[in-house]
């Protein structure tokens, strides 16, 4: 009788979606996160898995892409307050590209898709069960003692901040959808209300805000996309932007602040940028720095602006397409922001409904958080794996590899 050896596969790509959604960084052990100790073995593992891949075409295409992206957020950092500490940071995030290299080489699409919903549904479990044994690990202490709209604290789970558990539940809630539909399971039935309720006690306003407007842009989206084309989805983009213009000119949105339990300032955010801006405008081309930014050092960008704060000391610019331009300035951010737009447009076109609303979610989510262009972060390493599906469709002979994933790490597949 015949033994299954150890999944690497599952384990690897599992164990990278966790980290990528943050959970190493929350979890201390003597002061060091747990980043520090696995990050460096799955960088480690997807370097020797693009090394090995035979696949030339779709390798030589993520390195022509790399360097465009990175080339200009490689030349700002050189110019930032710590250009060797920018440069590293550039340079992993490379590393994570080539996860998105092994996404798509090593993985059917619908697997990744099933072992993301896994995830999420491990971490809930966990927290789950840690709610028992040690709940203080998995509640949001709040800096200003503020509750959910339940009235109860702020759980955030096993990820860093209320913030990220409140935008990762909400793709757990579109993913439980997405199978919902497809297979019409009632399990998934019941995690789409677990994940939902999850991102209302969160207490996070973006969550809960990036939650509705997924889903009523997508049915608005999806209702004139049938009925008047891309034209009325066209003209529906310039009168929202319309409206928006309106709302921000009159202050209107002041109205929604004080629904949701915000002051006119967002707690802080609106001082936070209009410092960006005006950082961006002083410096447009090359910006202070990938991730050097917030650094603590007396010599870091953001020391004036935490003289400034009334709040606390911002650890970012909770706005994800302001910190890229802050950090990378025109030369390193346009191109990122860039693609999101594209690949919202060709998801558009595919009529995939779950891929336009994750698309859809990071561009709500990194109007209030810089969840985005960051060294390990899900959604840009996601993006990236959506761009290789759509260059090099799965059918295509010559995108194959010859050399399975499992098969490269343990020629011998069975132990006895």
């Amino acid at each position: 009788m015949t033994l299954r050896y150890f999944n690497l596969k599952a384990f690897y790509l599992r164990s990278y979606i966790a980290g990528l959604m943050g959970v190493y960084g929350a979890i201390q052990i003597s002061g060091h996160s747990l980043s520090g100790f696995i990050f460096p073995l799955l960088y480690i593992y997807s370097i020797l898995l693009f090394a090995l891949s035979k696949n030339k075409r779709v390798k030589d295409y993520l390195l022509k892409l790399s360097f465009l992206l990175l080339t200009g957020l490689l030349i700002s950092s050189l110019f930032s307050y710590n250009p060797v500490k920018s440069t590293f940071y550039v340079i992993l995030l490379f590393v994570n590209f080539l996860f998105s290299f092994a996404l798509y080489q090593f993985y059917d699409e619908e697997y990744i898709l099933k072992q993301i919903f896994y995830v999420l549904k491990l971490l809930f479990c966990i927290s789950l069960l840690l709610f028992f044994i040690y709940p203080s690990i998995i509640i949001y202490n709040d800096p200003m003692d503020r509750a959910n709209l339940l009235g109860l604290p702020n759980y955030k789970g096993l990820f860093p901040h209320k913030i990220h558990a409140g935008f990762y539940n909400v793709i757990g809630v579109l993913l439980a959808q997405h199978y919902y539909k497809k297979e019409r399971n009632k399990q998934n039935l019941l995690w789409m209300f677990i994940f939902s309720l999850s991102v209302l006690l969160t207490g996070s306003s973006l969550g809960l805000v990036s939650l509705l407007v997924v889903f009523i842009i997508m049915q608005g989206i999806s209702f004139i996309k049938r009925n008047y084309g891309y034209t009325g989805i066209i003209l529906s983009i310039l009168i929202f932007l319309l409206i928006t213009g309106f709302v921000l000119k009159y202050n209107l949105q002041n109205y929604l602040f004080t629904m949701v339990g915000r002051d006119e300032s967002l707690t802080g955010r609106t001082t936070i940028w209009e410092y960006g801006i005006d950082y961006i405008l002083k410096h447009p081309i090359l910006g202070g720095g990938f991730e050097t930014f917030f650094d603590e050092d007396k010599q870091a960008p953001a020391q004036g602006l935490w003289k400034k704060m009334i709040y606390y000391k911002a650890p970012s610019f909770h706005n994800g397409y302001i910190e890229i331009l802050a950090e990378g300035g025109i030369l390193g951010g346009l191109g990122f922001i860039y693609l999101l737009l594209k690949m919202l447009f060709k998801m558009l076109k595919r009529n995939s409904f779950l891929y336009t609303s994750i698309i859809l979610l990071c561009l709500v989510c990194n109007l209030g958080a810089a969840v985005f262009v960051k060294v390990n972060t899900f959604f840009l390493v996601f993006l990236l794996y959506l761009i290789l599906l759509t260059k090099f469709p799965k059918n295509d002979i010559e995108t194959q590899e010859t050399v399975s994933l499992d098969e490269m790490a343990f020629p011998n597949n069975h132990v006895h």
